[in-house]
């Protein structure tokens, strides 16, 4: 508990208390520290009561960039009541990427487990060996850059037609490389199939895809095609 004590004077009110409800259900025991920063958040690596390394994803409470993420939620049948307050908002945003999280594992996409949110706070399977986190698919390509480009097109494909999900962030800094297995993060941003910018998010997850294995020398099949095999018609359509 005492590295627990430290860390949390760097959190705000909500955010300690969330904490505490963890501790106090037994899931983590103690925060080691940062291991990695994004725009909205920050990932923290934990401890379980019996010392499974966790990672919480804690989001920043005021954060403007909030704003620009109504889109990813407006049509989402499973996120109607949009919070009037930034608490609100953010709590939203983390419920909306847990509940992307637990439907895209149940339907078998590589991602870390999904454990539990609390209010701005989501706990995650770490991935990583020892203290280190995976790297990102930016930072170590995989051996096989064919196989990875087409086991990215397949995850793309089953998340659409199992989970009825569009990942809507997806590229080469949202995928991690663990030992040559692929996963995805970053779940915020997804969508369901049937929302009203779906088809645009699918188009543009192919093509961030597309041009990063392209780069790196791979022969990639037009977006166009993939998008049609994925969704049965072209995106004009």
């Amino acid at each position: 508990m005492k590295k627990y004590r430290k860390v949390s004077r760097e959190f705000s009110k909500h955010t300690i208390n969330a904490l505490r409800y963890l501790v106090k259900k037994k899931i983590i025991s103690q925060m080691l520290g940062v291991i990695a920063v994004g725009k909205e958040s920050r990932i923290f690596l934990a401890l379980s009561p019996n010392g499974e390394k966790l990672a919480l994803k804690i989001y920043q409470i005021e954060n403007p960039s909030f704003k620009q993420h109504v889109r990813y939620i407006l049509g989402d049948y499973r996120f109607r009541k949009l919070g009037s307050t930034w608490w609100k908002i953010v709590t939203l945003w983390c419920s909306k990427e847990y509940r992307n999280m637990v439907r895209a594992y149940r339907a078998g996409i590589p991602i870390p487990k999904p454990i539990i949110f609390k209010e701005n706070i989501l706990v995650m399977e770490f991935i990583g060996e020892n203290y280190t986190p995976a790297p990102l698919l930016k930072e170590k390509l995989p051996q096989n850059l064919e196989k990875a480009y087409d086991n990215i097109i397949k995850i793309i494909y089953n998340l659409y037609h199992k989970a009825e999900l569009i990942h809507g962030d997806l590229s080469e800094y949202n995928i991690l490389n663990f030992n040559e297995k692929l996963y995805v993060i970053d779940w915020s941003s997804a969508v369901n199939i049937y929302a009203p910018n779906a088809r645009e998010l699918l188009f543009r997850d192919i093509k961030n895809i597309s041009i990063f294995f392209s780069k790196n020398g791979v022969k990639i099949k037009p977006v166009e095609s993939v998008f049609r095999e994925i969704v049965g018609e072209s995106i004009s359509q």
